[in-house]
């Protein structure tokens, strides 16, 4: 297989390829590979700074706002998010819309584009995290929260009965053992996720929980406060650990109830109820474990870099 990756950059849109460029090389590449293609297209015009064209925010509220108004706003929300009225904050989250709108629009035309090969195509629509508008106090993508951590997922499988929704929590992780599987790629024993297609079949999978973590941007300086989220989800709650990057001391838990509090609001850490203290043992058990092999991945990975240094140097 072949693969197209444009190279992007975060800083402003004109740093940053628009959707529209993507598809018009993604679409001049597969003309030459359209026998056998592997392809991941990174679309990033749905994240801030977030400025759509005037006809998508028509579209979405039908306001009118300059360009400039747009990177004030953006400026705003990063440095005194405090000070943003609910006006304001409601035109960040039509901005956002739009630009989801053009982003629609955009992928359309390259799946009527790719249209004569989509009847033997595996097709996985989604994203790789959310934004927050001021829910937990913080604009962006720098927590664990479910407004973060929940995306869109659509899958179409040539040969399958696609039209549902599945309802199973599932993790961004099984995309790449789903993809191995549909090709027929084997043995792939590396991988951390599962194959979805026989969950698409009709399958019950059975209930596992999902960490995720965020962690700030490396620098060459540590903060002593700066801090790390791991969360572990299953259906029906959540459990949120905050660490001092500095010396590892948990600085805060959270617990939530995702059934009656969907928009988690309420932390029930340290409440005396059996349910609560059940699931964060539970929790508690799965975030131990998952540090481990955290630490043994990266310790595999140094004795890796070492090999390769001294198979540079002639030794064994």
């Amino acid at each position: 297989g072949h693969i197209f990756r444009p190279i992007l950059n975060r800083l402003s849109r004109t740093q940053v390829i628009s959707a529209e460029e993507v598809n018009r090389k993604a679409i001049s590449w597969l003309e030459t590979h359209k026998e056998r293609f592997f392809i991941w297209l990174h679309y990033m015009d749905v994240h801030h700074p977030y400025l759509p064209e005037s006809r998508y925010l028509r579209q979405i509220s039908g306001q009118l706002i300059s360009y400039q108004q747009m990177k004030n706003l953006y400026k705003k929300m990063l440095k005194n998010p405090q000070t943003l009225s609910q006006g304001e904050v409601e035109t960040i989250i039509n901005l956002y819309d739009a630009d989801i709108r053009y982003t629609d629009e955009i992928l359309g035309g390259l799946l009527d584009k790719l249209q004569s090969c989509l009847a033997n195509t595996l097709v996985i629509v989604s994203a790789d995290h959310g934004d927050e508008f001021g829910e937990h106090g913080k604009f962006g993508h720098q927590s664990v929260y479910d407004g973060i951590l929940r995306v869109p997922l659509i899958i179409t499988v040539p040969g399958m009965n696609c039209n549902k929704s599945v309802m199973q929590q599932v993790s961004l992780i099984d995309l790449a053992p789903t993809i191995a599987e549909f090709v027929g790629i084997r043995g792939a024993g590396t991988f951390r996720g599962s194959s979805l297609l026989p969950m698409i079949e009709g399958e019950e999978r059975a209930v596992t929980g999902t960490i995720s973590t965020f962690m700030p941007p490396k620098t060459n300086i540590l903060v002593e406060s700066e801090r790390r989220n791991i969360a572990y989800r299953i259906p029906d709650w959540k459990y949120i650990r905050t660490e001092s990057l500095n010396n590892g001391l948990v600085v805060a838990e959270e617990v939530y109830d995702l059934r009656s509090d969907p928009g988690e609001t309420r932390n029930l850490h340290g409440d005396d109820i059996e349910e609560v203290r059940r699931f964060e043992l539970e929790a508690k058990g799965k975030v131990s474990h998952f540090k481990r092999l955290k630490v043994e991945e990266n310790t595999e990975n140094e004795k890796r870099k070492i090999r390769a240094r001294l198979s540079k140097l002639g030794k064994p």
